[in-house]
């Protein structure tokens, strides 16, 4: 995930590239799963798109690859703290811009989400700027959201909540800004 946001920071124009740490041996790469076909108005777009998805969401794209793995691994950590003390909510966020909080989050969410029975909702509570929905393609930034349904209790969770498929999640769009 630091990578990550190195790289990031690095393609937005952000702050210098700090030194690489020496490379470390890597597993060999498996082939990625195959994905469903794409739904009409989605499929591979610019930017490294795929089905309207950023393709630096490995746990969603390329669950295969020993990227997504290092998020099962942080999956498998959660899956004991919630058996352990019964952990429901999870919060993922840093001190600075860049860190790479959303990658972090929409990956971790993704390897939680590969498990059928689980019930995934990723919430994005980042309200200066929000890119949850960019980067999962869900669309206008209009949609109705966490800020929305604080400011009129009229709006109902079932009203900002939005599926993700072909994923197995749900999420809650940041709202207007």
């Amino acid at each position: 995930a630091l990578e990550q946001a190195q790289r990031d920071r690095q393609s937005s124009g952000g702050t210098p590239p700090s030194p690489s740490p020496p490379p470390r041996a890597r597993e060999p790469e498996r082939p990625p799963l195959p994905l469903p076909l794409p739904q009409e108005g989605e499929g591979r777009g610019e930017g490294g798109v795929r089905q309207g998805v950023a393709a630096h969401l490995v746990s969603l794209l390329t669950p295969a690859a020993f990227e997504a793995e290092q998020y099962r691994a942080l999956r498998h950590m959660v899956e004991q703290r919630h058996k352990a003390a019964g952990v429901q909510v999870i919060a993922v966020t840093s001190a600075a811009v860049g860190d790479g909080k959303t990658t972090t989050a929409i990956n971790l969410a993704g390897a939680l989400a590969q498990a059928a029975e689980n019930r995934v909702l990723l919430v994005d509570a980042d309200l200066r700027r929000p890119a949850l929905g960019h980067l999962l393609g869900l669309g206008g930034s209009g949609d109705p959201g966490l800020v929305n349904a604080i400011v009129d209790p009229a709006i109902g969770l079932a009203e900002i909540v939005q599926q993700r498929p072909p994923f197995n999640l749900s999420v809650i769009r940041a709202g207007q800004t």
